[in-house]
């Protein structure tokens, strides 16, 4: 079996930008450049460390990653595409995976999201601090 190409090209109009293995042939040129713009900005805002990632999925899509975290826009794709300035956002989703442990958080702004995922995170290890804590007491 041959490899799928996912390597986008340029329609001979300059329109679309689009891969082969995608399959929907209606991925925009300037869609793509709004996503690396948007994806270079909630970058930067979210700080040190946190870089741009754009892929594409019969769109294109964009979030910003950092070791085991990333934060993802939520779109709405039924809202106008604003040239140079890409889809209206919701609000933003925390992916941050950690050994045995999926969290999950959603907010307004990216940094509360973020936020809300690291507080979500330090609960849970309290949590296992103290119930670890109780085992050994009982234990011992």
């Amino acid at each position: 079996m041959s490899e799928r190409d996912w390597n986008p090209r340029l329609s001979a109009d300059g329109v679309h930008y689009c891969s082969p293995a995608c399959g929907g042939k209606y991925c925009r040129k300037e869609w793509y450049d709004a996503a690396v713009a948007q994806a270079d900005r909630l970058a930067e805002e979210l700080g040190d460390g946190w870089e741009p990632h754009v892929w594409e999925n019969l769109g294109w899509h964009w979030c910003a990653r950092k070791g085991c975290c990333a934060v993802h826009p939520n779109v709405d794709k039924r809202s106008e595409f604003i040239p140079g300035e890409g889809w209206r956002i919701t609000n933003y989703t925390v992916y941050l995976n950690l050994p045995g442990k999926q969290i999950i958080t959603r907010g307004q702004v990216a940094t509360d999201a973020l936020g809300f995922a690291v507080q979500d995170a330090r609960t849970t290890m309290a949590q296992m601090q103290n119930a670890l804590a109780e085992l050994l007491e009982e234990t011992s």
